[in-house]
């Protein structure tokens, strides 16, 4: 009969050794879980700066062109505004003499 008490004894103690175990991997598997949750959410906010960051690229290189275009429309513009004083300040000399007859 002993050995047989051993071998129950031994069977008990096989038993709790894989109790821990298990309870040890499903711990383990609980925290891969949660890392893998925490890795997931990064993910989703590394896609979401990229995207911002493209947003942003997009609206410098709309502003870069929109610089360039406003550097080369004010010597235009400057230059129309000046031949159009220049005419209009030689409409008002010929009306601003006054009429001379030469009776």
């Amino acid at each position: 009969m002993p050995s047989c008490c051993q071998a129950i004894e031994k069977v008990r103690k096989e038993n709790e050794r894989l109790k821990e175990q298990v309870e040890s991997e499903t711990r383990s598997r609980s925290d891969n879980s949660a890392v893998q949750s925490h890795v997931l959410r990064l993910a989703d906010q590394v896609q979401t700066y990229k995207n911002k960051i493209e947003i942003e690229q997009r609206r410098l290189e709309e502003l870069d062109k929109q610089h360039k275009i406003m550097q080369v429309r004010p010597r235009c513009a400057l230059a129309r505004f000046s031949h159009t004083v220049q005419r209009d300040n030689a409409r008002k000399d010929t009306r601003s003499r006054p009429f001379r007859s030469n009776a």
